[in-house]
């Protein structure tokens, strides 16, 4: 299973709240207004909402069905993308990232959001909105293909967007990512981020299947260099645009590395939303 008990278990008390506006029907944008209970207006009803909020008188008139939102139970539309490309092969960087989509959809759903799943390798592709109901089937549907295209990405302005991947792209732009505004998860193997190997190896690009021979221990020091710097100018740039941006070790449980990243929330929430 994707999403595993040790994870729910670990988020069981967390409050979270996207610091965004809630993005209802049409083009109007509804705030969040805090903790209270003061209704404040209907959603159309979609599959995984309580039936509870359905108003029933509503529905008598209407013949259509509509839940009531209170307050901070206004509803955001939030996308995950999952970088599916080959390079996410490694280490099993994939099932951790689906891993990583399932308790995240679960915190999100807690708090009625609404969740949608979609795949970044060569093309983009849309998945269907993710519920308890399909959520390891359509998980467990990812496999990984073709390479890493960032720019592939459409624009998704009426979302919270998070993207999960390697950023293993060449000639990447996370300008692009920018200004799109999309919030990263960037995984990394141990391996990917410290050069961890010894020895004579012959190093295989998983997605243009390209090789070429190494000694780690005579170019460690340069790519650490390269890797620290990389990682410290995306830190800065994601977080002066007041976006998303942690890196998530493979080796350190990724629901811990989860809710370190969602902790970030509260300092861009001063400068802007998501």
């Amino acid at each position: 299973m994707y999403l595993e008990k040790e994870a729910i278990d670990y988020f069981r008390r967390y409050e979270f709240y996207l610091p965004v506006y809630s993005i209802q029907q049409g083009d109007n944008r509804s705030r969040i207004i805090g903790h209270n209970m003061e209704f404040e207006q209907y959603n159309p009803y979609n599959p995984g909402d309580n039936i509870r909020d359905i108003d029933w008188k509503v529905f008598a008139r209407s013949d259509k069905l509509f839940v009531k939102n209170y307050g901070s139970d206004l509803r955001s539309r939030v996308r995950i993308i999952i970088d599916n490309s080959k390079s996410m092969a490694y280490g099993d960087k994939l099932e951790t990232a689906k891993r990583i989509a399932a308790i995240f959809q679960h915190i999100l759903t807690n708090r009625k959001n609404q969740v949608f799943l979609s795949v970044i390798n060569d093309y983009y592709s849309d998945y269907e909105r993710l519920l308890v109901s399909n959520l390891e089937e359509t998980l467990e549907s990812i496999k990984t293909i073709g390479k890493t295209r960032i720019t592939e990405i459409p624009p998704l302005s009426r979302e919270a967007v998070f993207l999960i991947s390697d950023l293993w792209e060449k000639d990447l732009d996370i300008h692009t990512l920018l200004r799109n505004r999309i919030n990263v998860i960037h995984l990394l193997t141990p391996e990917e981020t410290d050069l961890s190997i010894h020895g004579n190896f012959e190093l295989l690009d998983m997605e243009t299947q390209s090789k070429v021979n190494v000694i780690p221990k005579d170019i460690r020091d340069k790519y650490r260099k390269m890797i620290h710097n990389r990682i410290t100018e995306y830190h800065k740039e994601f977080t002066a645009c007041g976006l998303l941006y942690g890196v998530f070790s493979t080796d350190t449980a990724y629901y811990v590395n989860l809710k370190k990243y969602l902790e970030k929330i509260k300092t861009i929430k001063k400068r802007g939303k998501l």
